[in-house]
Order: C-alpha cells, then sequence, then structure tokens
C-alpha cells in the first residue's frame, strides 16, 4: 500500500519535502496552523499541489486517514508534529519533552545533564530579574538571544558586561518572533569562539545517519560575528570530523530526539571541541536542501523518503559526491535595490557552477548594510566536481551581485 504522510506548517525549505515524498509515490496531506504564523511564512503554501488539507480535521478524522508519518515542515510545525505524532499513534517524538527541542535554556540544562560541553546560560525577564547571574559567567563576550527563536533573529552580541546590562532595557520585549512565540524572556550566554558547523541527521529510534555537514564561512563586517559569507559542504566520512559527528550523536539522545529529521548547529571550539549552539527537529532551512540534492548520496530529502516508505534510515552515513557551497552575499554599505537587470542576471546564468540563486530582497527596498542572514539580500548555490574552479565562480558572483547591490548606495 502507498504511503502517507501528514506534513504539519511547510515553510522556507519544507516546501521541498512534499514534490520530493510525491515523486517517490507518497501521499502528502497538509496541516498549517496560520494563527501562529506572524510572519506569513506560510502565506505561500500552494495547497492545491497537496492531496489533501486536513486543517479543520477532527482528531478522529485524522486518525481515520492512517498515516504512516507526520513530518514538521517548518520550525513553526515541531510542536503541532509531536502533539499530532503521539495523538496518531505514530513515530516521533514525545510531547512531554519538547522543550528540549525548542527552548534553548532547557536545551543547554539537557547537555550539562548529560555530561556534554554546553554554554554557560541564564535567563532575563523585562524587568532585569536574573541579571544577578552575570556575576557568575567567567568570559569576557557575550551573547543575548531570545528563548525561543530561528536563526538569528533577535540576537545580539556583547563586548562586555556593562553592554549586557544596557542591552536589556531596548530588547524586543513583547514582540512576537517568526516562531510565533512572544519574546517574554531572553537568554544570555557566554560567546564560544570557534568554526561554525552545522549537521543533519535523521533518526529512527535507535538507528541515526548523518546527512550533510558543513561549515560557515564568516563574512568582512567588522566584530558582527553573525555575517556569514558562505556556506561549505563537507564529507561526513571525513575521520577528521569524527569528534563533531559524535558529539552531534549524544547531543540528539540528550535532547531525546527519537524520529525524524535533526539540524544542529555547534561550534568547534579550541579549549571545549565541539559544543552544540542549538537544535531543531526539522528540515534545514533555507536553500541548503536543494544543494544537497546535487553534492550528497543519499541526500537529505532521499532520506526522509527512506524513512516514509521503509521505516529506516541510511544504514551509513551519506557521501559527498561533489563539491558545494551557498554564497551569502553581503551587502557592506546601504543602498537602494532596483532588481536584477537582464544582462546580469544572464551573467550569473552562464556561470558553469550555478544551480540557482534566491533574492530576499523586493524591488525598490532600501537595503541596509548585511547584520545576519536575515538582511542577506541574496543566496546562491553552487556544484562543481572541481573545487578550485568552484571557488572561482564563486568570485565571479561576487563581482556580479556587487555591481547589482552596490548600483545605488545610500548617502554616497
Amino acid at each position: 500500500m502507498k504511503s502517507k504522510v501528514l506534513i504539519v506548517n511547510p515553510a522556507s525549505s519544507g516546501k521541498m519535502i512534499r514534490p520530493k515524498l510525491q515523486d517517490n509515490y507518497i501521499r502528502c496531506d497538509v496541516y498549517f496552523d496560520s494563527e501562529h504564523d506572524p510572519k506569513g511564512m506560510l502565506d505561500t503554501i500552494h495547497i492545491d499541489n497537496y492531496d489533501q488539507n486536513v486543517s479543520g480535521f477532527s482528531l478522529d478524522a485524522l486518525k481515520n486517514e492512517h498515516y504512516d508519518a507526520v513530518i514538521a515542515g517548518s520550525e513553526l510545525g515541531v510542536e503541532l508534529a509531536d502533539k499530532l505524532a503521539s495523538a496518531l499513534g505514530l513515530p516521533g517524538n514525545s510531547p512531554s519533552t519538547t522543550g528540549l527541542r525548542r527552548n534553548k535554556d532547557e536545551m543547554q540544562e539537557a547537555l550539562k545533564q548529560h555530561g556534554l560541553a554546553y554554554i554557560q546560560t541564564f535567563l532575563v525577564d523585562m524587568d532585569g530579574k536574573g541579571l544577578s547571574e552575570l556575576n557568575d559567567m567567567k568570559c569576557s563576550k557575550y551573547i543575548i538571544k531570545p528563548v525561543n527563536s530561528a536563526g538569528s533573529e533577535n540576537v545580539y552580541f556583547c563586548n562586555s558586561r556593562d553592554e549586557v546590562i544596557n542591552k536589556i532595557s531596548s530588547l524586543p520585549w513583547g514582540k512576537i518572533n517568526s516562531t510565533g512565540k512572544r519574546n517574554d524572556q531572553f537568554l544570555v550566554q557566554e560567546f564560544i569562539e570557534g568554526e561554525e558547523y552545522v549537521l543533519d541527521l535523521i533518526v529512527n529510534g535507535d538507528q541515526l545517519a548523518l546527512v550533510a555537514i558543513c561549515k560557515y564561512v564568516k563574512g568582512q563586517s567588522g566584530d558582527n560575528p553573525f555575517v556569514y559569507n558562505r556556506l561549505e559542504l563537507l564529507d561526513p566520512d571525513d575521520p577528521e570530523l569524527a569528534p563533531i559527528r559524535a558529539y552531534a550523536v549524544a547531543a540528539t539522545r540528550a535532547l531525546d530526539i527519537r524520529y525524524g529529521l535533526v539540524h544542529m548547529e555547534l561550534m568547534l571550539s579550541p579549549s571545549q571541541g565541539p559544543v552544540m549552539i542549538e537544535a531543531a527537529t526539522r528540515i534545514h532551512g533555507g536553500v541548503a536542501p536543494s544543494l544537497f540534492e546535487s553534492c550528497y548520496s543519499p541526500s537529505l530529502l532521499d532520506a526522509l523518503t527512506l524513512l516514509v516508505a521503509e521505516k529506516r534510515v541510511p544504514e551509513q552515513d551519506s557521501k559527498l559526491i561533489k563539491q558545494g557551497r551557498v554564497y551569502f552575499h553581503v551587502n557592506k554599505h546601504a543602498a537602494n535595490f532596483s532588481g536584477v537587470d537582464p544582462v546580469s542576471d544572464g551573467k550569473l546564468r552562464r556561470i558553469a557552477s550555478l544551480i540557482d540563486y534566491f533574492v530576499t530582497a523586493k524591488e525598490g527596498q532600501a537595503l541596509p548594510a548585511t547584520e545576519d542572514l536575515f538582511t542577506c539580500p541574496c543566496l546562491v548555490w553552487l556544484a562543481n566536481d572541481n573545487a578550485f574552479d568552484l571557488e572561482s565562480d564563486i568570485q565571479e558572483v561576487e563581482h556580479i551581485l556587487n555591481g547589482v547591490f552596490h548600483r545605488e548606495l545610500i548617502g554616497a
């Protein structure tokens, strides 16, 4: 009998799940909860492409659909997917421990309780409650971020304790962030130095496979630690990455992750080794899963298809079969954006390594200097058998996009 899945709140890269599964003859129904989508991320769902919209179904009606799996289509779907999988008697992650996978304070505490390297963390309220714990932190640089958020949204870097104290009053208290959660508490964490990695794993009970591992390369933007220039795909089979993989597996168990995709960010600290920043039980966001289709075997989406269709994960970690990069364009200056002109588009399309590019900015928009992934105006993904040719093509992409985005500088 054909497999059948329920995809909850597909947004961003989560929209890639349906076509991949349907191409493999897996029926895909959709459940979306637009009430908890403050940024309108779910507005781009093309409902007609799904086999059935079951958003208004009762629990009894959903049980009668006889699903094989419930899949979170984005961070917006993680909590609800846990609840639905449990209620429908399907494999999933326990709703009683969802906080370990959504609350960044609970994540770090779980690592600590399991004897893993962790980040010193404490909670602070709008009235400053909890700030006294700052005196117990033995570090000179700090990160402030919401308890629940995604990407680098509302994340701040502070160079001193005084900066932390002064920043508290101006945080976006009460604001609903992109995950649908209200910013009623923030975390203060020690800033971990080192190289930043992202890992994507797939889990089925005690079975686990690493399907992608990448490293961020930071851009040149002063002291801002949130400006990225590119994401480099690495080979999961590289022996030098074995300690990172081992830590990620242990962290996955510490967070009580028993089923589905895992997206984990961690730092390789010179003093501590691998240290998890945060993790999520969802697909890797942005354009990376599309690049993985060309560069990994099996790809992330291949592994998800296998989990649904055969209820197992790949017997071995994925292999890197082609060099791949995601290039994040960095606007060094504020500028007005008038669109990608046909000549520039043609030049980009003729680059041999280019798979595609995505402009996040709108024509006529005044763009700030890039400060994080949310203010990155364009993402480009490329793949090539030859690393030298790939790097050369990235340099050409950067040159072309500098002409596009720096055409009308503000204040120049």
